[in-house]
């Protein structure tokens, strides 16, 4: 596999959790590390739509009570939200120098950044709150490495490129997961991997997995990377894997999609 893979845009879906800065600072920094566009999606949740046609709806407003909402209430709400987003899309990336989009859209938050990815976009899928690292004695800290970056290969185009990028990420270590069902298809992608990777390869650190998806996700959480590559198609084949990525990782997770 050559360096010539370009990723040309970042897909990031925002809604008005706090959790969705977090999600566009991360997604900033790379696409400013990779030199592609970044566009902005903010996710309208339908569910909050259909609110107000339940006839004992109630929801909190922000420092109130609780009311019963209206269609267009809800819908200056949604608005304001949306446009205080582009304002900090805006903000994030005019400060670093990006092309940049927004757009707003209705749907599950997730479904909506994959619908709008073309093949081999990345979508940024957000981060949780890590707990707080435990106090380290001297010598630990005469050992600490830096957290690595982690890319999943399964031997797919989306794998290649996830590969292709974590290795591109200067100064910090590689981890590559590979999810196998047996130790002879594990071999087989590790040394498929390592082809792809070329010279590049001496620098990774191997993570063989079974492909059930409680071993992926203890593989993924023991890496305790900083940025983690996913190819799409390996967490849509599994139910529930997507979320359960999100919850057991702590650091920037994005998709390599691979389009229609």
């Amino acid at each position: 596999m050559t360096d010539a893979i370009e990723i040309h845009r970042i897909v990031v879906a925002l809604d008005s959790m706090a959790e969705a800065r977090a999600t566009l600072e991360g997604a900033a920094r790379l696409a400013a590390n990779l030199k592609a566009d970044l566009k902005a999606l903010f996710v309208e949740d339908i569910n909050v739509l259909r609110l107000s046609d339940l006839p004992v709806a109630e929801v909190q407003a922000r420092g109130g009570a609780a009311r019963r909402p209206d269609q267009a209430t809800l819908r200056r709400e949604l608005r304001a939200a949306a446009g205080e987003a582009r304002r900090q899309v805006a903000r994030v990336a005019t400060g670093r120098r990006l092309n940049w989009s927004f757009e707003v859209a209705q749907g599950p938050l997730f479904d909506a950044a994959i619908a709008a990815a073309g093949r081999l976009d990345l979508v940024a899928l957000g981060r949780r709150a890590r707990r707080p690292p435990a106090r380290r004695s001297r010598a630990e800290n005469l050992a600490w490495s830096p957290r690595p970056v982690v890319a999943v290969y399964d031997g797919s185009d989306e794998g290649r490129v996830a590969v292709t990028i974590a290795t591109g990420q200067a100064d910090l270590p590689v981890t590559v997961v590979v999810p196998g069902a047996g130790p002879a298809e594990r071999q087989s992608l590790v040394a498929a991997a390592r082809r792809d990777l070329g010279a590049r390869a001496g620098r990774v650190g191997f993570r063989p997995c079974g492909a059930a998806t409680g071993d992926l996700l203890a593989a993924l959480r023991e890496t305790d990377g900083r940025l983690f590559l996913l190819p799409e198609r390996r967490l849509g084949a599994a139910p529930g894997l997507l979320q359960g990525v999100l919850d057991a990782v702590g650091g920037d997770t994005f998709l390599v999609c691979g389009g229609g």
